[in-house]
């Protein structure tokens, strides 16, 4: 596992727990691979990312669609392997979705937004809250646009497609090395081989933080994977409440709490970061405390060797208040 981190208002926070899927094995016999077939051959269903492929037995197969399984498909391709890709999801994974691109889209916004505040400060310019609704509605229709132009460019099934790779739509259970079953949605399934072998490319997914915070299912709150939807979402659904009223609580002082932290804060939230380590553990402990005081310059509320142990919300109003105790 990995510990990640994730942000969310203040009437609710955990840390973000990450899984890596196992893939399960399911042994019984299985039919011999069929002759080649050409690496351009196209599905038979009208669908680009089809339930089922044209053959049941490739050079390579690819075990999820994310950034690590999408270049070992294109790179077999190039050198005319033929290759199905399965994917549970969305082609494109953490990558596309929910990790680089949306969350340096969100960067390169709030740091133009922080730059524009400093401006305004400067020249003593009052910025009014429409102003900065007006400001996180282009951050996000840029982070959505620009999803979506590298998934219509490099992500696509039919793009895909074009470069002799099969796209199909399941989950994979092995039955050995070279064999598997794709479960599709309706729980049928059909059988694949390779016939050199299978990489594995799954990724990770979160872990249900409720578990380990008491109250925390009580709440809204958020991770990796929706925070880019649901914290604009969250500001448009409160009209009546200025953009620098709202506070946002981000659990976890890794990377990904980092960046998020900076970003919503320089997008004019209220921003407190919790962190059981000192900020970035993995790296020197000069880097944490300069970056520290970055965030601290910027207005961000940073407390370090603190576990998120509870979460309880206010039945007279919509804030709410965390309890945890100092990490070892």
């Amino acid at each position: 596992t990995r510990t990640s981190s994730f942000c969310m208002n203040m009437v609710g926070f955990a840390s973000l727990l990450c899984l890596f899927p196992r893939p399960s094995a399911a042994f019984s016999s299985f039919s011999p691979c069929s002759a080649p077939r050409p690496a351009s051959a196209f599905f038979a269903s009208s669908s680009p990312f089809s339930l089922s492929p044209p053959s049941r037995c490739y050079d390579l197969l690819v075990v999820g669609g994310g950034s690590a399984g999408l270049t070992a498909a294109k790179f077999a391709a190039t050198f005319g392997k033929t290759v199905c890709l399965i994917e549970a999801g969305k082609v494109g994974g953490d990558c596309t979705w929910t990790g680089c691109v949306p969350s340096k889209t969100l960067l390169a916004g709030a740091k133009r937004a922080h730059l524009w505040k400093n401006m305004q400060e400067k020249y003593s310019v009052d910025i009014d809250d429409r102003s900065w609704r007006k400001m996180l509605r282009a951050v996000r229709e840029e982070v959505h646009d620009v999803r979506m132009r590298i998934y219509e460019k490099d992500d696509r099934p039919e793009v895909l497609r074009d470069l002799g790779i099969d796209c199909v739509a399941g989950r994979a259970v092995f039955r050995d090395a070279k064999r598997l079953d794709v479960i599709r949605s309706d729980g049928t399934s059909f059988p694949l081989e390779a016939k050199f072998g299978v990489v594995i490319g799954t990724g990770a997914r979160v872990r249900d933080p409720t578990s380990t915070i008491a109250g925390l299912a009580s709440v809204p709150y958020w991770t990796y994977e929706n925070v880019w939807e649901e914290f604009f979402a969250s500001i448009e659904r409160n009209p009546q409440q200025d953009v620098s009223q709202k506070k946002v609580v981000v659990v976890g002082g890794g990377p990904v709490g980092c960046e998020l932290s900076q970003a919503i804060s320089r997008l004019g939230c209220s921003v407190t970061l919790v962190s059981r380590n000192r900020l970035l553990p993995q790296g020197e402990a000069e880097a944490s405390a300069e970056i520290q005081k970055v965030f601290e310059s910027e207005g961000i509320r940073v407390v370090c060797n603190r576990t998120v142990a509870s979460v309880s919300r206010s039945e007279s109003n919509d804030e709410g208040s965390i309890g945890g105790s100092e990490s070892n």
